[in-house]
């Protein structure tokens, strides 16, 4: 028997409800890459993701210019 529920959201409502989420859930990791400038000075001391923060940060600029000037003093 099969039940009708047609009050529940349409599932494309599911797909951007859960990649909000996810994407909250990542801004949670970056904010952490802002107060510890090891984490980001070990990705991009890392041969596989050395690139990745200037290809995933590319829409917000600000983050790759203060984590760079962190790991710069880090470094020195």
């Amino acid at each position: 028997m099969m039940e009708d529920y047609p009050d529940q959201e349409a599932i494309e409502d599911h797909y951007a409800i859960n990649l909000n989420r996810g994407w909250l859930k990542l801004q949670k990791y970056f904010k952490k890459l802002n107060k510890t400038p090891v984490y980001y000075a070990a990705i991009l001391l890392h041969p596989l993701y050395k690139r990745f923060c200037k290809y995933a940060w590319a829409d917000h600029p600000d983050w790759l210019i203060k984590n760079d000037a962190a790991f710069l003093k880090l470094w020195l």
